[in-house]
Protein backbone atom coordinates (compact mmCIF):
# COMPACT_ATOMS: atom_id res chain seq x y z
CA UNK A 1 0.00 0.00 0.00
CA UNK A 2 1.26 3.35 -0.46
CA UNK A 3 1.47 6.38 0.87
CA UNK A 4 1.07 9.68 0.03
CA UNK A 5 2.32 12.82 2.47
CA UNK A 6 -0.02 14.59 4.12
CA UNK A 7 0.21 18.58 3.38
CA UNK A 8 1.70 19.16 7.02
CA UNK A 9 4.91 16.52 5.91
CA UNK A 10 5.23 18.60 2.82
CA UNK A 11 5.57 22.32 4.58
CA UNK A 12 7.96 20.81 6.99
CA UNK A 13 10.27 18.77 4.72
CA UNK A 14 10.20 22.84 3.02
CA UNK A 15 10.99 24.34 6.56
CA UNK A 16 13.72 21.75 7.32
CA UNK A 17 15.04 22.18 3.77
CA UNK A 18 15.02 26.03 4.25
CA UNK A 19 16.65 26.32 7.51
CA UNK A 20 19.42 23.61 6.05
CA UNK A 21 19.69 26.77 3.23
CA UNK A 22 20.08 29.53 5.94
CA UNK A 23 22.53 27.83 7.74
CA UNK A 24 25.02 26.44 4.86
CA UNK A 25 25.24 30.31 3.55
CA UNK A 26 25.71 31.29 7.41
CA UNK A 27 28.66 29.05 7.41
CA UNK A 28 29.92 29.91 3.31
CA UNK A 29 29.88 33.80 5.53
CA UNK A 30 31.74 32.76 8.54
CA UNK A 31 34.07 31.61 6.01
CA UNK A 32 34.64 34.33 4.12
CA UNK A 33 34.55 36.38 7.02
CA UNK A 34 37.64 34.57 8.71
CA UNK A 35 39.18 34.39 5.47
CA UNK A 36 39.21 38.32 4.43
CA UNK A 37 40.26 39.28 7.98
CA UNK A 38 43.50 36.79 7.98
CA UNK A 39 44.64 38.14 5.03
CA UNK A 40 43.92 42.21 6.18
CA UNK A 41 44.02 41.68 9.88
CA UNK A 42 42.21 44.34 12.38
CA UNK A 43 43.78 45.13 15.88
CA UNK A 44 41.78 43.33 18.56
CA UNK A 45 39.63 41.64 15.80
CA UNK A 46 40.44 38.38 15.30
CA UNK A 47 36.92 36.51 13.98
CA UNK A 48 33.75 36.80 12.48
CA UNK A 49 32.23 37.12 15.79
CA UNK A 50 34.03 40.13 16.82
CA UNK A 51 34.10 41.89 13.81
CA UNK A 52 29.96 41.35 13.99
CA UNK A 53 30.09 42.80 17.59
CA UNK A 54 32.42 45.71 16.40
CA UNK A 55 29.92 46.15 13.60
CA UNK A 56 26.90 46.66 15.62
CA UNK A 57 27.64 50.33 17.00
CA UNK A 58 27.20 51.29 13.06
CA UNK A 59 23.47 52.24 14.21
CA UNK A 60 20.74 53.74 12.11
CA UNK A 61 17.96 56.30 13.12
CA UNK A 62 14.62 57.85 12.06
CA UNK A 63 13.26 60.35 14.35
CA UNK A 64 9.52 61.88 13.65
CA UNK A 65 8.88 65.46 15.54
CA UNK A 66 5.20 66.53 15.80
CA UNK A 67 4.00 64.78 12.46
CA UNK A 68 6.89 66.37 10.26
CA UNK A 69 8.82 64.40 7.74
CA UNK A 70 10.50 61.58 9.39
CA UNK A 71 14.65 62.49 9.72
CA UNK A 72 16.80 59.52 9.15
CA UNK A 73 20.46 59.13 10.42
CA UNK A 74 23.18 56.52 10.89
CA UNK A 75 25.64 56.89 13.71
CA UNK A 76 29.55 57.83 13.44
CA UNK A 77 31.69 55.20 12.64
CA UNK A 78 34.86 55.60 14.33
CA UNK A 79 38.18 53.60 13.43
CA UNK A 80 37.65 50.29 14.33
CA UNK A 81 34.21 49.60 12.63
CA UNK A 82 35.69 51.40 9.58
CA UNK A 83 39.14 49.36 9.36
CA UNK A 84 36.60 45.46 10.24
CA UNK A 85 34.53 47.20 6.84
CA UNK A 86 37.25 47.60 5.05
CA UNK A 87 38.97 44.50 5.83
CA UNK A 88 35.69 42.62 4.68
CA UNK A 89 35.89 44.94 1.67
CA UNK A 90 32.44 46.24 2.58
CA UNK A 91 31.62 49.86 1.70
CA UNK A 92 30.51 52.21 4.64
CA UNK A 93 27.12 52.57 5.00
CA UNK A 94 24.68 55.79 3.72
CA UNK A 95 22.20 57.70 6.23
CA UNK A 96 20.33 58.21 2.71
CA UNK A 97 19.66 54.03 1.92
CA UNK A 98 16.89 52.18 4.23
CA UNK A 99 18.28 49.67 6.34
CA UNK A 100 17.16 46.82 8.04
CA UNK A 101 17.82 47.10 11.82
CA UNK A 102 18.25 43.39 13.44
Amino acid sequence: MLTRPSCNNLRLVDRIRAHAYICFIALVLARVMRERLCQNPVPDVCSPERALSVLRRIQTHKVTFDGQAPVTGISAIDAEPAAVLASLKVKKPFADVAYVNL
